[in-house]
């Protein structure tokens, strides 16, 4: 199957919420439980995050404070992760330096949408990586390469990865709908 028959251009995207992952963690929160004991279990929702070379990390985890999180860094971003406040959250993005046969078909779909040039395809290995992590939000402010929030390549780029792409303004704002609720 061509990679970008998925994605219907005439279809609407899921809710923002559709690949945010449930992971369940023991929390302890204050109050009776179901046993008439001082604290209730609860379910709590791990939000996985990728960011790029143009978000720093103290900035997403600045965004994230109060979620439960885990941060992705893309490659080559050593300067970034010492800036972080949250050591434990970090992890690096995990790109094989051989391209695989499956990774191929989509960096060639990729480029459909991006370009080819050495910044594109790099980024699609980013997002071909980000997509088999997995995480469920890629974070970028490169607007350029992207576009906007309404953006038709960020949709298709969404659609064809199975993620969400946002900027950080836009995870701010994802995350303090998060913390609402």
């Amino acid at each position: 199957m061509d990679c970008l028959e998925a994605w219907p251009p005439s279809s609407p995207l899921p809710t923002p919420w559709h690949r945010v992952r449930k992971r369940r963690e023991i929390a302890h929160k204050p109050g009776p439980g179901p046993a008439g004991d001082e604290e209730e279990e609860v379910a709590v929702t791990t939000i996985r995050v990728t960011i790029d070379e143009t978000i720093q990390a103290n900035r997403a985890e600045d965004a994230l404070h109060g979620l439960s999180y885990r941060l992705v860094l893309t490659p080559g971003s050593a300067a970034r992760e010492r800036q972080a406040s949250s050591r434990e959250s970090l992890h690096r993005l995990a790109v094989p330096p051989v391209m695989t046969a499956d990774e191929a078909k989509y960096l060639e779909a990729a480029v459909v949408v991006l370009g080819g040039g050495e910044r594109q395809r790099r980024n699609a290995r980013y997002l071909y990586a980000h997509r088999h992590e997995p995480s469920d939000i890629y974070v970028t402010d490169d607007l350029t390469l992207f576009g906007g929030k309404d953006d038709e390549r960020r949709r298709r780029l969404a659609t064809l990865f199975e993620t969400q792409i946002m900027t950080l303004e836009e995870l701010k704002q994802f995350c303090d709908e998060r913390r609402k609720t």
